[in-house]
Order: structure tokens, then C-alpha cells, then sequence
């Protein structure tokens, strides 16, 4: 079967179309099917030109003039430099998506051939366990942990919406069952990505109606309605959340001469700088203990443990005054400080 590009907006558009009449385009029209038959090239016949347009002599005789300007004379008959430019451009395509079709067949054979290969060689199971400890699965995910996954996540887009009306359904367990299924990574992460996106609606003036004054905050606008695409969306809308804090360290013993080496250290520091800097950054901090020092261990215990209310402070300790502090502690024989964050009670 062979079959031919027709682009009908050049054709309406060109001079053959609004110069002919129509019993002319018709005869051209079958004349240029049989260029694509005869490979762009037509005998310069009469009698077999008037039998490929399925006219009669006489109206082959009315016709021709007008159509056959339109073909030129070349080696073995006639042709038409348009569907001779179409012929070749098919021919250019036809062989490139036969190549790349060939390609792909001989890759994939070949990958047939390797997988055959590495089932001959791999050995027959044992019977006798293998002394070297086998990797251990992967954990399987169970449907019950799925479907609390999926109702963590309505609970949290309910609470966070402040939506009490819309109750927790089946139909909404499995959009959300849907929607889990397609992030990656432990349970606990597919609950996280999927808060991002309520958070990325609450954080977005569109969905949180700051810019139309209506709220797109609805289960389906959220989870339903566009999909992935949306999910996708809105995850890259949610406001980036900041690492958690790492635990506080433990405190070690309180010490009494800690305390009086710091309250010296205040002291000092109270005559040299503005009170209301004072009372900001030093008056609510206080000597605690000594913690060893971790590099040199060997020295005991020579770091001096200071709290501060919070890490601001902390900063501006270790800022614009740690020169005057530590000039202060070495006259103390104190080399090292550790400030230790304790809000006040």
C-alpha cells in the first residue's frame, strides 16, 4: 500500500488550485498520484496520460494544455518539482525511522541475548544455606500502614484548612492511597511530600484566596482535581521548612566556682559597655559547670559551661563580645567556653 503527504492548506493556497478549473484539477490531482506511483517520474503519452486521468480524449484534449504546464520534460517522461521535492523528503524520513527501527530491533535483541546468556550461567539454588549473610529485604509496605498514611494525611489537610464538614470517606482514602502510591521513599516521607502540597495551597495567594477572595482549599483542588500535576504544583509552592533543632546537650554538674568565675566576667563587662546592652545580653546568662574538653582530653575539665537564654544570644556572645570575653577568661586561667541554650524558668 503506498500512501502520499497531501498538505491541503498549500494546495487550496496554491496557483494550480485557483487558476484551474475544475475538471483541470482533477486531472492534475490524478497525475500527481501516479508521480507517487511511478516514483516522480510520468510517461509523456497522451493516450496513457488521458487513461491515468480517467478522461476521455476529448476531455484529455481540454484539459492538458493547462495541466501539463504544470509538469517539465526529464529522462523518461514528465514530472512535477513539487511532488518530486515530496518524494524526496519521504524517502529521507521513511529512511531514517527504518534505521532507527532496526537500531532499537538489534538493541533489544541484544539485550535478549545477554539476559539468556546470564540465566545459562547463573548457578542452580543450593540446598545448603550460603555461609555469606543474604541483604535483607526491603521492608514491605502493608495496606493497614498505607491506610493510615492516608488518613494522617486528610487529618492534617482538615486541620490545616480548618475543613470540620467534609468527612473522611472511601472514596477520599483511595484518592489519597492514589496519590501515595506515586511519590517514592518510606511511608513517613510520602505522608511529608503530600503536607507539602497543603502547605504550598495555604502558602499560595490563589488557593488561599488573597488574590480572588475565594479559597481553593478543597479536597479535590488539592488532591483530586489535575492529579499529579497539581500535586507537583503545590509541593514546589510550600514554604521550606527549617531543619529541626538538634537536641540539647546535656548539662553537666553545676559547679559553684563556674558560677563565681562568670558572675566576675559579668561584672567586668558591666563597666565596659552601655547598660541596656548589659541587661539585654549578659544579665540573663550564668555560670554552670565544666565539660571536658573533647579535642584534649587529656586536660580534664577546662571548658567553662555558660547558659543563655536563647540563640541569639549566643550568637552575640560568640559575636561582637567574644574578644573581651575571652580576654577576661584567660585572666581567670579559663581557655575554653561552651555556651549551653536553657530558657529561663
Amino acid at each position: 500500500m503506498r500512501a502520499s503527504w497531501w498538505w491541503i492548506d498549500r494546495w487550496r493556497k496554491s496557483t494550480a488550485y485557483t487558476d484551474m478549473t475544475l475538471a483541470e484539477r482533477g486531472a492534475y490531482r490524478e497525475l500527481l498520484d501516479e508521480c507517487w506511483l511511478r516514483d516522480g517520474v510520468i510517461p509523456a503519452d497522451d493516450r496513457i496520460l488521458a487513461r491515468i486521468a480517467g478522461a476521455s480524449p476529448q476531455e484529455w484534449k481540454s484539459v492538458m494544455r493547462a495541466v501539463l504546464s504544470r509538469f517539465e520534460a526529464c529522462d523518461g517522461g514528465l514530472r512535477n518539482a513539487t511532488a518530486t521535492e515530496v518524494i524526496r523528503k519521504s524517502k529521507a524520513l521513511s529512511n531514517v525511522r527504518s534505521k532507527a527501527g532496526a537500531k532499537g530491533a538489534a538493541k533489544r535483541e541484544a539485550n535478549r541475548q545477554a539476559k539468556r546468556g546470564a540465566n545459562a550461567m547463573s548457578p542452580s539454588p543450593s540446598p545448603s544455606p550460603s555461609p555469606s549473610p543474604s541483604p535483607s529485604p526491603k521492608k514491605r509496605i502493608t495496606s493497614s500502614e498505607l491506610d493510615a498514611a492516608a488518613e494522617e494525611v486528610f487529618r492534617y489537610w482538615e486541620s490545616e484548612t480548618k475543613r470540620s464538614g467534609p468527612k473522611w470517606s472511601k472514596e477520599r482514602k483511595l484518592c489519597l492511597l492514589k496519590r501515595l502510591s506515586e511519590e517514592s521513599g518510606p511511608t513517613e516521607k510520602r505522608v511529608e511530600a503530600l503536607k507539602g502540597a497543603v502547605d504550598g495551597a495555604l502558602a499560595d495567594p490563589f488557593f488561599n484566596g488573597t488574590e480572588t477572595g475565594r479559597t481553593f482549599l478543597d479536597f479535590d483542588n488539592i488532591f483530586r482535581n489535575k492529579g499529579r500535576d497539581r500535586i507537583e504544583k503545590l509541593q514546589a509552592l510550600a514554604p521550606k521548612k527549617p531543619p529541626a533543632a538538634p537536641p540539647p546537650e546535656p548539662l553537666p554538674p553545676e559547679d559553684g566556682d563556674a558560677k563565681q568565675t562568670w558572675e566576675e566576667v559579668k561584672a567586668a563587662m558591666s563597666g565596659m559597655m552601655p547598660p541596656h546592652l548589659y541587661r539585654t545580653w549578659f544579665s540573663p546568662t550564668f555560670g554552670w559547670g565544666w565539660k571536658l574538653d573533647e579535642k584534649n582530653p587529656e586536660n580534664g575539665y577546662p571548658v567553662m559551661v555558660v547558659t543563655v537564654p536563647s540563640q541569639q544570644h549566643k550568637e552575640a556572645l560568640l559575636g561582637q563580645y567574644s574578644g573581651e570575653i575571652t580576654t577576661l577568661l584567660k585572666a581567670r586561667d579559663v581557655k575554653a567556653l561552651w555556651l549551653a541554650v536553657k530558657e529561663l524558668e
